[in-house]
């Protein structure tokens, strides 16, 4: 699948039933509480404690919002900056359980900030940078650091230790450069399970199930994702509409270029439920409204095909949360999941 900058993308057989969402026990709007400046890729927008209190990504003011369980607002926290309690960029948040703490990073500062489930600052420390930063359970971070440059260049990830600040690179996986203005590149998606990490990149079509302390393989499978055809009668259409809006005089900047890829991967993120599932989630198609899902155990056999509306971000024991942007809102919901499994 092909990814515009501002969202568009080609068509293609989908995967489950393109008409028909599961319901939603639970609607929050992000207006309400003035949260605007939610990321339209990301999924790493939201975190949740285990009392149900929420940690939710303002990226337009550079700040937290931490919410009750119902989604009433407790406070905000940070402003844009390089100082003391100031965000240059929000990256990762996440809950420890271990430490019953949310942690958030922040790719400007690299710092990494620390905080009651109720939103009071703990402390914090400074680190190197993580690009798309994963918490586990214990006191360990993931996330992915780019090693060379060019048309090949290699995606490693991170396994980092808050206790002793030390890391040390658990998967590394070459990757291709594609000159584009598709933000599709290839890259690695990884979440921790309870004594895990599973990762994939877009060459491989494989997940990888690691040990998350020493990254040694302990199994693999293959995801069954498809991979879309691309040609020019596709493309040049889009291409046009994208320049036309986004470049003056409909044209793009000097030395810009664009490779007609014979086909792209369709695969957006992987997540780990409480139960140690693997959900893959795909790009949605240009017409549709739905997020096409894959649910597999970690033998690799499917339990599962569907799809649902918004952004994957975050699991609890019974549910999934999701973020969904429309024109007039942008939204966060729940939803059950014995109604999608």
């Amino acid at each position: 699948m092909l990814i515009f900058g501002l969202g568009l993308v080609l068509a293609l057989a989908p995967v489950g039933d393109v008409n028909t969402a599961p319901s939603v026990d639970w609607v929050v709007s992000l207006n309400s509480l003035q949260i605007y400046g939610t990321d339209s890729f990301s999924v790493s927008e939201v975190a949740i404690a285990s009392d149900g209190n929420l940690m939710i990504k303002d990226n337009k003011e550079s700040r937290l919002a931490f919410t009750d369980a119902d989604g009433k607002l407790i406070k905000y926290y940070g402003q844009r900056g390089m100082g003391p309690g100031e965000f240059y960029m929000v990256d990762g948040i996440g809950w420890v359980e271990s430490q019953k703490a949310f942690f958030a990073t922040d790719r400007g500062t690299l710092r990494v900030s620390k905080f009651t489930s109720k939103g009071e600052f703990v402390d914090a420390f400074t680190t190197g940078l993580m690009r798309g930063p994963v918490f586990g359970d214990k006191d360990r971070l993931f996330f992915m650091r780019r090693v060379g440059s060019g048309s090949k260049y290699a995606n490693a990830l991170v396994s980092f230790s808050m206790s002793d600040k030390k890391d040390e690179e658990i998967f590394s996986a070459k990757m291709e450069q594609i000159p584009t203005i598709m933000i599709w590149h290839g890259q690695l998606t990884y979440d921790v399970g309870s004594n895990f990490v599973a990762v994939s990149h877009s060459d491989s079509g494989e997940v990888h199930i690691l040990n998350p302390t020493t990254g040694k393989s302990m199994s693999k499978w293959p995801l069954n994702v498809p991979r879309i055809p691309i040609t020019k009668e596709f493309l040049d259409p889009y291409m046009k509409d994208f320049m036309g809006r986004v470049f003056s005089k409909g044209r793009p900047p000097s030395g810009f270029k664009v490779d007609h890829r014979e086909e792209w991967p369709y695969l957006h993120c992987l997540k780990i439920d409480r139960e140690d599932r693997v959900w893959v989630f795909m790009h949605r198609l240009t017409d549709e409204t739905l997020t096409p899902y894959r649910v597999f155990d970690l033998k690799g056999k499917v339990i599962k095909n569907g799809r649902l509306k918004g952004r994957p971000q975050t699991f609890t024991k019974e549910h999934l949360y999701v973020i969904d942007m429309n024109d007039d809102d942008t939204r966060l919901l729940r939803y059950k999941l014995k109604n999608i499994l």
